[in-house]
């Protein structure tokens, strides 16, 4: 194997290993457990402290989809109340969607292109706001499951970021209503197929308009 292929190799694991050792860290336990108030101890009360905790989790989630995101989102209101702790997972979710992002571009970018089926990575490109956008609103979706699926493809980095901002800001007000008890379950995900009904419904408009317009431009242009 070449050189670049064994430090991707090497990289990866030291990535696997950190996960394990992360997951099985007492802050990360007492996390998962729901003892904030034994974490707010360890933690000596600083914030900040409370905070690097939360972003490590979410990275993982990002990278890995083995914690369940209400858990996080609900863990962070507890933490610093709803506005605080729904921002904080807003902006800790962005930055774990890019580690990953960039992650599975490295590594895996140039194994899976090859490949993927043309037509669906021509879809997948030419749609790629739209693509992360839906994946980040819809429940039933992984959010490591879109990440993979957008470094792989060629999708622009700021088409991620900002699918991922706007979708992530939607989504995860109505995960920390849930986890207040505000919303139920079954009304989350009423209202978010609702919502991504309506967006493909704007888009495919969308399409179909700028398509039309093109049309009747190019009959203007004198053959």
């Amino acid at each position: 194997m070449g050189i670049h292929i064994w430090v991707r190799v090497l990289s990866f694991s030291g990535l696997l290993l950190l996960l394990v050792v992360a997951l099985r860290s007492e802050p990360a336990m007492l996390l998962l457990s729901g003892d904030l108030q034994a974490l707010r101890e360890l933690a000596g009360g600083s914030v900040g402290v409370l905070m690097l905790a939360t972003l490590a989790l979410m990275i993982i989630q990002n990278l890995f989809t083995i914690i369940p995101l209400i858990l996080l989102i609900s863990v962070n209101v507890s933490l610093f109340g709803f506005t605080y702790g729904y921002l904080w997972s807003w902006v800790c979710s962005i930055a774990g969607g890019v580690v990953s992002f960039l992650a599975v571009r490295y590594w895996f970018q140039s194994l899976f292109a090859k490949r993927m089926n043309e037509r669906l990575k021509d879809k997948i490109e030419g749609n790629g706001f739209l693509f992360v956008f839906l994946g980040r609103i819809f429940p039933f979706v992984p959010t490591s499951a879109v990440n993979i699926a957008a470094g792989i493809s060629s999708i622009r980095l700021s088409h991620f970021v900002y699918s991922t901002m706007i979708g992530n800001l939607l989504y995860f007000f109505v995960l920390a209503l849930v986890g207040l008890g505000i919303l139920s379950i079954r009304l989350e995900k009423a209202a978010f197929f609702t919502l991504g009904g309506a967006v493909v419904v704007a888009y495919v408009s969308y399409r179909i308009w700028r398509g039309r317009r093109k049309k009747l431009q190019n009959r203007d242009i004198p053959g």
